[in-house]
């Protein structure tokens, strides 16, 4: 405000006034520089954070220098500073920093090809405005030397990389970082704005410190300085920058093209013609945009084609799930060593048959070895478990396949015998001692184990496993008192003749 007021008013005179405007331009790019800089040298920055504001505080900083140089020639010597001169050296070096830091702050992006085409685009189409309002006429107007002329356009066109940059970053930042990227785009809005008043003003012979356009370095700078400020306090350490929303990256780089094709209608209107450089210019746009919805459509069928991809591994990993669930349920209901259900299985399938009710019965045979202690203590605990697995399948090979066959424990087993099949209960356990009555072909041995078989029944309606399990149970021992290899059900017994 201090500055506006100043320049408008002309305060102390224009000697002062030049002086203020160059002081002022002089401070505010060396805070601007020195912002930077703290903020890349401030404890817990990100590498990539660090590198890139140290960047952009070293633009700020050289174009301090320039301002220096410019402020010596004016006030100090008293003379009108040459164009070009060192301190267009200390200015325009701002832009390749500014550029290299705010590439460093973008950073590597995985779909690169896309984003350095957003970047042509925004960079053309701000490039085609820039000509259309100020290069062009600069071109035509010539200038004194090469270099003049040279110098005077690599400010507006500095500023078109530094513009387009600042589109590219503002797309790729967290969205925390917003309010400081955007600080920092108008601060290099207002230095672009000034640039171009300048090359104008210079061109045309009319340039003095201190005009009104001068606001533009001096407020820049400001907001510039400010942004730096903004992200020491706003910035997590260690914080890095994320992709924005893909509906902002995808319309950002039309935003500088509506403005360029505005203009072209305009232009057009005006003259009649666009001019060479303009129609270059726009041929080279159409061609960017359509290789952009090339590349989009690419993107697309890669995305369609990773869908597709994870649905199959989905339902390949639901497959696996299934089988792995199958497997678990094998490995929690099923004996290790014989393979049979074990106890947990067993009492599941009955818990399942009395939920169910219904008419009908179900019986329980209960199974225990004769004499398996003494083969296990005479032949070990390997010939042991064999003979367990021999037993596992001669008794699957006695019962009816809708039975289920358990090991208990030890050298317990049993059988749950459901449906028509229980009315055979009797018939069922002689058969099974008789089988077990037979010897056993084990590690080059003859084994001989017999069974001792107990049986009980239930209503299905009342059925109750434990009480199921424990007539069956004490119908075992009486089996075994009663003089082994032979079964008990209820009060009918039987033995081998």
């Amino acid at each position: 405000m201090v500055a506006v007021v100043w320049l408008l008013a002309v305060i102390g005179g224009p000697d002062a006034t030049v002086l203020f405007t160059n002081l002022a331009q002089g401070l505010t790019s060396l805070y601007a520089g020195l912002a930077g800089v703290w903020t890349a040298t401030r404890p817990g920055t990100a590498g990539r954070d660090r590198r890139g504001w140290g960047l952009l505080g070293a633009g700020a900083l050289s174009w301090a220098a320039g301002q220096v140089i410019w402020t010596w020639y004016e006030n100090v010597d008293g003379v009108e500073a040459p164009f070009p001169s060192w301190a267009d050296a200390g200015y325009l070096a701002l832009v390749p920093l500014t550029v290299a830091g705010a590439a460093t702050l973008i950073g590597a992006h995985r779909r690169a090809a896309r984003s350095v085409i957003d970047g042509l685009i925004i960079t053309g189409s701000l490039f085609y405005l820039s000509w259309a309002l100020v290069l062009g006429q600069l071109y035509h107007a010539g200038a004194a030397t090469t270099l003049e002329w040279l110098v005077t356009l690599a400010y507006p066109a500095g500023d078109v990389v530094v513009g387009s940059m600042m589109f590219i970053l503002f797309a790729r930042v967290r969205r925390d970082q917003r309010r400081v990227l955007g600080l920092l785009g108008t601060g290099y809005l207002a230095l672009a704005f000034a640039d171009t008043s300048f090359a104008y003003l210079v061109n045309s012979d009319s340039y003095v410190t201190s005009n009104i356009f001068d606001l533009g370095w001096i407020l820049g700078f400001l907001s510039i300085g400010a942004a730096a400020g903004l992200q020491r306090r706003t910035a997590p350490e260690g914080g890095r920058h994320r992709g924005a929303e893909p509906r902002l990256w995808v319309m950002l780089p039309y935003v500088p093209l509506a403005a360029a094709v505005t203009v072209s209608l305009a232009v057009t209107l005006y003259r009649g013609t666009v001019g060479p450089m303009l129609y270059v210019l726009s041929t080279v746009l159409v061609l960017l945009v359509v290789g952009r919805q090339m590349l989009s459509m690419r993107d697309n069928q890669r995305l369609t084609a990773d869908l597709h991809a994870t649905v199959r591994h989905l339902q390949a990993s639901e497959t696996a799930l299934r089988y792995s669930q199958q497997q678990l349920r094998k490995l929690a209901y099923s004996d290790a060593l014989t393979g049979l259900a074990n106890r947990a299985a067993l009492f599941e399938r009955i818990d399942t048959v009395a939920l169910a009710g219904g008419p009908g019965s179900a019986g329980l045979l209960y199974l225990d070895l004769d004499g398996f202690k003494q083969v296990n203590d005479t032949h070990g605990h390997a010939v042991g478990d064999a003979l367990l697995t021999a037993v596992a399948h001669r008794l699957l090979a006695y019962i009816p396949g809708t039975s289920l066959a358990a090991r208990l424990g030890g050298d317990e087993f049993a059988v749950l015998v459901t449906g028509d099949e229980v009315t055979g209960l009797a018939d069922q356990a002689r058969l099974l001692v008789d089988a077990f009555a037979r010897p056993f072909a084990v590690a080059d041995l003859t084994l001989t184990v017999t069974a001792s078989l107990g049986a009980a029944v239930q209503q299905c309606a009342t059925l109750q496993r434990s009480e199921l399990l424990r007539q069956a149970d004490i119908a075992m021992y009486t089996a075994k008192s009663n003089g082994k290899s032979r079964f008990h059900i209820s009060d009918q017994q039987w033995q081998p003749v």
